[in-house]
Formats: C-alpha cells, sequence, structure tokens
C-alpha cells in the first residue's frame, strides 16, 4: 500500500527538480560503479531479498527484505534527476531515507535508517 502511495504522489505532486549532486559522497557506489540492489541487500546483511518486477516510478529498480526485523525497500536510479523527483514525491508518504550515490534505502521509521547509514553510508532524511 506504501509503495501505492508514492507513485500515486509522484505522479499527481511532483514538478521538475534541477541537476546536480545529491549529496551521498563517501556513500556505497560512489567509487565503485552502479550500484545494484542486491548488493546493496548483500551489504546490509538482509534476508528474504525480493526484487519487484516493476520498479517504483523514477526508478532502475526497486527491492525489499528484512534487516534484524524491519522491512527494508531498497531503490537504485540510473540518473540525479529520476533519484530526486523519487525521493520528493516518497517523502510525501513519510518514512525514513538514506540517500546515497544513486541509491535511496528506506524503513518506516528512523532509528533502523540510521543503522542502515552506518553500514551503507549516504545520508538520513
Amino acid at each position: 500500500m506504501k509503495r501505492t502511495l508514492i507513485a500515486l504522489a509522484a505522479v499527481l505532486g511532483l514538478a521538475a527538480c534541477s541537476g546536480g549532486d545529491n549529496g551521498g559522497g563517501g556513500s556505497v557506489g560512489s567509487n565503485d560503479g552502479p550500484v545494484t540492489a542486491q548488493s546493496l541487500a548483500e551489504k546490509l546483511g538482509c534476508s528474504g531479498f525480493k526484487a519487484e518486477d516493476e520498479p517504483e516510478l523514477f526508478a532502475a529498480e526497486s527491492a525489499s527484505c528484512d534487516r534484524n526485523g524491519t522491512t527494508v525497500y531498497i531503490e537504485t536510479f540510473t540518473q540525479d534527476d529520476a533519484q530526486k523527483n523519487w525521493l520528493s514525491a516518497a517523502k510525501q508518504a513519510g518514512g525514513a531515507y538514506v540517500v546515497g550515490d544513486q541509491w535511496i534505502v528506506w524503513t518506516d521509521a528512523r532509528p533502523p535508517a540510521e543503522e542502515i547509514q552506518k553500514t551503507l553510508g549516504g545520508h538520513v532524511e
């Protein structure tokens, strides 16, 4: 349901965003080339990895997994604008977002997101 709300918010409320740095310096993928949802899940030590057949709006990949009893959602992007657009729409639905270099990992609460940030880098929004 929440993923549907995010897609709906993106379609209904999103204005064009400008390009630029997403602030993910020093995070996974910043010097390693494109990162995948699977590689992020492995780095987090997630179980039950499930890639979505249809990625979220603006995302290249969408997946979920379980980390210490918390559902973690993973989005990867091929363009900074797509990542910014996705994040702008997603924030309307709530949650806590760890933003890195062309990836976002998110949960429903801030404490697990802060733990994820310690592992992957990026910044929490």
